[in-house]
């Protein structure tokens, strides 16, 4: 499995939510605080991090499946 690297995920940002608030799905979960956060270490990803989905879909530091 290739890693990925975290996108900005800043409101208006090109892979971010909505600037303005809607009701878009994709856009509520990237608003959602917990979301960004790291499933093992639960420390946020950063816009340029790699990271792997794990099994149950939740970003986890690449770093961190590779040791």
């Amino acid at each position: 499995m290739a890693y990925g690297y975290w996108p900005d995920l800043t409101p208006g940002a090109e892979y971010g939510p909505c600037a303005e608030p809607c009701q878009h799905r994709d856009c509520a979960q990237l608003r959602d605080p917990e979301y960004p956060k790291c499933a093992g270490c639960k420390e946020p990803l950063k816009a340029g991090d790699r990271f792997y989905f794990n099994e149950d879909n939740k970003p986890v530091h690449a770093a961190e499946l590779e040791s």
